[in-house]
């Protein structure tokens, strides 16, 4: 009986990591933000690892792997001073 309880056990845990992981995989969304279009910005990493990002006046908290090689690249636009 002991053994269904801990197989139980185990099997709950890691369907609530697969669901958050999935939830942030949506949050970061490749490093655009849902709700207005900007690219997350990294304003801030705490002691835990867990990374936060900002798109405008959006925040969020990224804990998994998630935004690990997909960060957006910086958009910098540059004028052409001499004509061609």
């Amino acid at each position: 009986m002991a053994y269904y309880f801990q197989l139980g056990l185990m099997l709950v845990a890691s369907i609530g990591v697969l669901w958050a992981v999935q939830c942030e995989r949506r949050e970061w969304n490749n490093g655009i933000c849902r709700k207005n279009g900007l690219p997350w910005r990294n304003f801030d990493c705490c002691t835990g690892g867990d990374r936060g990002y900002q798109a405008g006046d959006e925040t969020c908290w990224i804990s998994y792997d998630v935004d690990k090689g997909e960060i957006q690249p910086e958009i910098v636009i540059v004028k052409d001073e001499q004509p061609c």
